[in-house]
């Protein structure tokens, strides 16, 4: 199934394409079902709201009441498990860029664990992706960890906001302006997708990916990007999504889809083969999951939190922690029978 492309004047990624990213690369923005008057009036309340420093007071709040019990998770959270001795390391984490105290946790809670990769689920900054939102909500507070760290990032719609993702690239040259792109790590492929883009079978960048998984000998094949195709809050662009990239996903033995977008953490089940997780907890504020837990979703809850990735050829351990240092939930992925040779270390940016 296609994306439904239901309305085709409004754009949740701008119409041409955004200085900075690469030009012989297609550039195909998904359509999303909003109306005109509402995309720019939500956009300039955004701008409003975070230009005024009036996002401080939900943190404050927030704060305030878990300051001594942290938001609860519903559902089943995993038994804890250690990580293999010499594992290769990455920290995920998403919708983190508010420049909020919870921010500076979680990346103290990263730098202490001591991963070689950090990937993120998009959103790496608020409200608009402009230089002076860089320069304010993400450069002082992730200074250290960007320098004990590689960072492979995925684009969000707030990095796309201001329509130029020249800032985004300048912090990230090794991408080379690719909006979407795959990377190694010893034993593991992470395919990093743009969701701003379309992803529907007709689309460059899902031929892309096809081509990508139908040549990876990897143990561990991972997607990468920011809003979720499987999750409480998906709505009908995930579903359109998954409708879409669910065959292919199960086709290759895709294990796990990293996401973000809801400003929470999620872990589904396994569905046909492949466990979705939303990590969008990264230190924008939070918020819960309403109304009844769906039968795909396996544990949930609205906590500050990043993933740490550990894996060798034996398994890969996939832990929550959340911005105070608790494990909230751990589970495992097992690798393919034909595990890829894992003496990789540095990561390889493949071309999109």
């Amino acid at each position: 199934m296609d994306i439904v492309e239901i309305n085709p004047n409004v754009f949740a990624a701008p119409r041409t394409r955004p200085p900075g990213m690469d030009t012989k690369v297609p550039y195909q923005p998904m359509l999303e079902n909003r109306n005109g008057a509402f995309d720019w009036v939500s956009k300039l309340g955004i701008k409003a709201f975070y230009d005024s420093g009036a996002y401080k007071l939900p943190h404050k709040v927030l704060d305030w009441m878990r300051r001594d019990e942290q938001a609860p998770l519903h559902g089943t959270p995993g038994a804890p498990v250690p990580d293999a001795p010499g594992s290769y390391r990455v920290a995920v984490m998403g919708d983190m860029g508010e420049g909020s105290a919870a921010e500076v946790r979680t990346a103290a809670q990263v730098l202490r664990w001591k991963p070689t990769h950090v990937a993120t689920t998009g959103d790496n900054v608020y409200p608009l992706g402009r230089e002076k939102d860089w320069a304010k909500r993400f450069d002082p507070q992730f200074a250290a960890l960007r320098m004990a760290t590689t960072w492979m990032p995925a684009l969000g719609n707030h990095d796309y906001y201001a329509g130029d993702l020249t800032p985004y690239f300048n912090r990230f040259p090794h991408l080379k302006g690719q909006a979407y792109y795959s990377w190694n790590l010893g034993p593991a492929q992470f395919f990093v997708l743009d969701s701003e883009q379309r992803l529907d079978g007709a689309s460059a960048q899902q031929a892309w990916l096809a081509a990508e998984l139908a040549k990876s000998t990897a143990a561990y094949k991972v997607i990468q990007l920011h809003r979720p195709m499987v999750s409480s809050r998906a709505g009908s662009i995930g579903r359109n999504m998954y409708g879409s990239l669910g065959p292919l996903l199960a086709k290759h033995g895709v294990q796990l889809v990293l996401a973000g977008h809801e400003h929470g953490y999620e872990r589904s089940k396994v569905i046909n083969g492949t466990l979705h997780m939303v990590s969008g907890g990264g230190g924008a504020a939070t918020y819960g999951y309403p109304g009844r837990q769906p039968d795909t979703s396996e544990v949930r809850g609205a906590r500050h939190h990043h993933l740490q990735l550990s894996f060798d050829d034996a398994q890969m351990v996939v832990r929550a922690v959340d911005d105070r240092g608790a494990v909230m939930d751990t589970t495992t992925v097992k690798p393919h029978a034909a595990v890829a040779d894992a003496t990789q270390g540095a990561a390889e940016l493949v071309a999109a």
